[in-house]
C-alpha cells in the first residue's frame, strides 16, 4: 500500500507531466510532434529571443562602421588638400577632388533611392543616374592615376551620415529629398563642370568637364520634369541649367521642352571652346 508521502510524489509528477504536454500542444495540431515548429510556420520567423537586439545592435555597429571610415576619409581628404599648398597645378587637383567627391555620392545615393523607390520614373532615372556617374569616376581615376593625384575613395562623415538617413527614411519622403537633392546638385555641378571647361590647365581635365556636361544637363533636365509632375515647378536649380545651357552652341531649346527635356543643342554643348586650348602640362607637380 502506498503511503501518504508516495501519493503527493506521484500527482505531482503527473500533473508536471500533463502540464508540459498541455504547453507544448498549445500551437500544434493532433499528431504532430510537438518539439517541431507548427506545419504553417516561416523557418525566417524562428528567431531567439534577443535577436531583435542582435538586429539594433547589427545597425548601431554598421553605423558606427560608416561614421568611423567617413572620420578616416576627412582626415585624409584634409591631408590631401594640405599637400596641395604652393603646387601650381593645385587648381586642377581640387577640382578634381571635388568631381570625384560628387560622383561618389551620386553613386551611392541614387543606388539606393532606385532600390527603394515606388515610383517607376523615380527608380528608372536613379539607376541611370548612378551609372552615369560611375563611368564618369572611373575614367576620373584614370585621368588622377595618371597625373599623380590623390582621390577620394569613400564618402566624407557627413554624407555617409545623410545615405544613414535616407535608407530609414520612408519611400515618399526619400522620393522627395532625392529630387530636391538631385536638383540642387546637377544645378551646382552644370555651373562648375561649365566654368571649369575653360579654366582647367590639364587638357585631360579639360575634356572630361566638356564630355561630362552634356550628361550632367540630361539628369538635370529630366530631374526638373518629374519635379514638376510631382508639383515642385522649376524652382532656382531649373532656372541655373537652363542659363548655363544657353553657354553652348545657340538654337538649343531649354531643357523644359516636354518633346525634348534634354534641349536639342545638349548634344553639342561641348563646343564650349573647352577642346580649342592649347596643351596643357601634366598635373604631376
Amino acid at each position: 500500500m502506498l503511503n501518504r508521502h508516495t501519493l503527493v510524489a506521484i500527482a505531482a509528477a503527473t500533473g508536471l507531466s500533463l502540464g508540459g504536454i498541455a504547453f507544448g500542444q498549445e500551437n500544434t495540431r493532433p499528431g504532430q510532434n510537438p518539439l517541431e515548429p507548427p506545419r504553417n510556420a516561416n523557418p525566417d520567423d524562428r528567431r531567439t529571443p534577443n535577436s531583435g537586439a542582435a538586429d539594433m545592435g547589427d545597425r548601431a555597429g554598421s553605423a558606427a562602421s560608416g561614421a568611423m571610415g567617413g572620420a578616416a576619409a576627412d582626415a585624409k581628404a584634409a591631408q590631401n588638400i594640405r599637400s596641395l599648398a604652393n603646387d601650381p597645378m593645385a587648381g586642377d587637383k581640387l577640382f578634381a577632388m571635388m568631381a570625384a567627391t560628387d560622383n561618389l555620392w551620386e553613386v551611392q545615393f541614387n543606388q539606393l533611392v532606385a532600390e527603394r523607390a515606388q515610383t517607376r520614373e523615380i527608380k528608372e532615372h536613379a539607376r541611370m543616374i548612378a551609372q552615369d556617374h560611375q563611368q564618369a569616376q572611373q575614367r576620373l581615376e584614370a585621368i588622377g592615376q595618371k597625373n599623380n593625384v590623390m582621390l577620394p575613395s569613400s564618402l566624407p562623415a557627413e554624407k555617409q551620415a545623410k545615405l544613414e538617413v535616407f535608407r530609414s527614411m520612408p519611400v515618399d519622403k526619400l522620393e522627395t529629398c532625392w529630387l530636391t537633392e538631385m536638383r540642387a546638385g546637377h544645378a551646382k555641378a552644370i555651373t562648375s563642370y561649365a566654368d571649369h571647361t575653360k579654366t582647367l590647365q590639364n587638357e585631360e581635365l579639360r575634356t572630361y568637364t566638356s564630355e561630362a556636361l552634356p550628361k550632367l544637363r540630361q539628369h538635370g533636365a529630366e530631374v526638373n520634369r518629374i519635379a514638376a509632375t510631382k508639383g515642385l515647378g522649376t524652382g532656382a536649380a531649373g532656372g541655373a541649367m537652363d542659363q548655363t545651357n544657353t553657354g553652348g552652341n545657340t538654337g538649343g531649346t531649354t531643357g523644359n521642352n516636354p518633346a525634348n527635356p534634354a534641349g536639342s543643342g545638349m548634344g553639342n554643348t561641348g563646343n564650349t571652346g573647352a577642346g580649342q586650348a592649347d596643351k596643357s602640362p601634366t598635373m604631376n607637380h
